[in-house]
This record gives structure tokens, sequence and C-alpha cells, in this order.
């Protein structure tokens, strides 16, 4: 959500717009390059403690002094009366899709929020249409209140040189992290099938011996302790790297010097990992069901069925098919031009100059 802000807010300072965004954040205040823009005016509580009570207590105490015209949140909840109308994004639904991995009290605390702001909002933006689609069907929301805005890859995610290669492998080393690998890059949940990558990859480390599988992201899972149950069960300990959350400063690195990425999630809003990796040069392995489908229909390295021999047959021919892989990321240039934060944030203020 933070970097869908951030990328929002960039694009947005980039058009001829004449309006002030006034930004409340809930902690100390920081320093951004953004804020040297006179439009960008940041509004720091100094609180910490509940976001939830900051959020629906503070903000609107807040913003009721300062004259709004509309009310923006980048996801899933809306502040109590703000005195101006609001626009809220629902990036995906997974907590009523997927109920089973969010924990009870924090199941219904975002289902609350989530559907009272839906409810309440002038508008309701998502990031591609089947998430429209179940926002009118779960939350009742009518169409005419709704409206894609898609999410955007970041200009700093693209191909670098020779040097740049050697500086990267470089910082990968000082993690522990040396080609040739695979790359998962996402927080781990049950729905984004780490089990079945990982039974994949047992199958194509006996031929490639030494593919390694780099996964990258906090472990979300009900029982944590299960994912490293499984790569002991499969004998994967010294071919399996699991990073956690990695800082900025290493998705680059992380991406570009990939064999291929792997994103075989079974749900999501969007699915921008997969594209992030094709912008840096790299080919993705993915299922269906993600944003990809509508921008890139006949992409070659889709696995429809998400079976373990499906599965390896597809990752298998992207390792083997270097000729394929230099394809793949040729026509993604073209693919991708179009998701960009300028004009995704243009999609966003016309939005908001809708009911602002």
């Amino acid at each position: 959500v933070g970097r869908y802000l951030e990328g929002m807010l960039q694009g947005a300072s980039e058009l001829d717009v004449d309006c002030e965004w006034r930004l409340f954040f809930q902690g100390r205040s920081f320093d951004h390059p953004l804020f040297a823009d006179p439009r960008y005016v940041p509004v720091f509580s100094g609180l910490g403690g509940s976001r939830v009570l900051w959020e629906q207590i503070q903000v609107p105490r807040i913003a009721s002094r300062s004259g709004l015209d509309v009310s923006f949140s980048p996801a899933y909840s809306l502040p109590l009366a703000c005195g101006a109308p609001g626009v809220v994004t629902m990036h995906d639904l997974s907590i009523e899709v997927l109920p089973g991995e969010f924990a009870w009290r924090e199941r219904w605390r975002r289902r609350l929020l989530a559907r009272w702001a839906c409810r309440r909002a002038a508008r309701v933006l998502v990031d591609s249409v089947s998430v429209g689609q179940q926002v009118c069907q779960l939350y009742r929301v009518t169409a005419d209140r709704i409206a894609v805005v898609p999410l955007a890859v970041d200009a700093r995610f693209c191909p670098g040189g020779a040097e740049t290669a050697r500086k990267e492998r470089r910082a990968l080393a000082e993690v522990g992290v040396r080609p040739p690998y695979l790359l998962y890059l996402g927080t781990i949940f049950a729905r984004r099938q780490i089990g079945l990558l990982l039974q994949v990859f047992s199958y194509l480390a006996e031929e490639h011996s030494e593919l390694q599988l780099v996964l990258a992201g906090a472990n979300r899972l009900t029982e944590p302790a299960r994912l490293g149950e499984v790569i002991s069960s499969l004998d994967l300990d010294s071919r399996v790297m699991h990073l956690g959350s990695v800082f900025e400063e290493l998705l680059l690195p992380l991406y570009r010097q990939a064999e291929l990425s792997v994103d075989l999630s079974t749900y999501e809003g969007f699915g921008i990992p997969p594209l992030e990796s094709l912008a840096c040069g790299t080919a993705a392995v993915v299922s269906s069901g993600l944003a990809l489908d509508q921008i890139w229909p006949e992409y070659p390295l889709r696995c429809d069925r998400l079976e373990p021999g499906a599965v390896a047959e597809t990752m298998a021919r992207g390792l083997q098919d270097s000729e394929l892989r230099d394809q793949v990321v040729v026509q993604a240039e073209q693919r991708l031009a179009h998701l960009n934060w300028r004009r995704c944030a243009g999609l966003l203020v016309d939005e908001l100059g809708r009911v602002g």
C-alpha cells in the first residue's frame, strides 16, 4: 500500500493539476522528496498505538479543520466523518474469499472496516475488473460507483547493464544468494502455493544440480513452521533460501539475476511481482487469474493447471529455452508500456474530481 500511494503521488506530481494534497501520517515525521513540492502537505500526528483508532478518531478531528473537498484512502477503509465525500481503494477481497488466511479478530476487523467503507464511499476504486465484480457481488456496491484504476510498474524496474550486474551479484552474495536461482518474491500465504512450488523445484533440482530457489517475503502461513517442515521433508534445506522480508534495495538485484521468477497464486487483486520481473528482463512463470491475463492473454509461460506435472513442464521449458525467455522479455516491454504511474495517477485524479 505504501508503494501504491507513493507511486500515485509521484505520478500526480507530473500532472498539470492545481490541487493540494494533505497527507495524514500516524507516526513521527520523516522526509521525502515529494514534500519539496508545495502541493504536498504532510501532517504528522506523532502518535503511536492503534492504527484503527488513529484513522477513525484522530484523522476526522484533524481533517475537519482542513477544509477537504474529498477524502481518499489508499486501502480498504475510510475514516469516520471527515466532512468530505470519500473515495477508497479495494485492492482485493482476500478477507472474504480466503478468510482462513487471517486470524479471527483480524479477519472481522478488516471485514467490518472494508464493508463500511464500500457502503459509505462515493467512489470505490479497484485494481482490476475481477475485483470490481467481487465488490459488486459481496458488498452490494452498484457498478456505477466502481472504477478500475490499475497498478503500475515503477520506472526503476528495468534491465541493467553488465557493470550493474556485477555489482548486483556482489550485493546478493552478501546475503548468501548466488546464481543460478529461481525467485519467488512476495508475502508467503497459502494461496500462493509455496508447497506446490517446492514440490516442483524438488523435481527440477535433480536435473539442475546448481540451481537454487530463493523465497523473498515474510512467512504469513497460519502455521509458519510448516514451511521449514516441507523444505526438510523434500530434502531441500541446502537448495532453498528463505530471506524473509527484504529491503527495497535488493528487489532489482533479485529480479534481474534470477533465471526465472515464479508466481503460482490462486487469488490476487492484480499481481504486480511478475510484471516487475518482466520489466527487469527476467521471464516469469505464472498462474491464471493475475492481471497479466488481460495484459497478455497468450502469455507463453502461464500454467493454466496448478498440478505438479503441468507446472514442472512449464518451468522446465522456461529454464531450457533461452530463446523463449528472450522473446518474452522483448515483448514485455511493449505489453507493459501503459502501466506507468503518471497514467494511473491521471485516472485517480479524474475519479477524485468526480466527487470533490
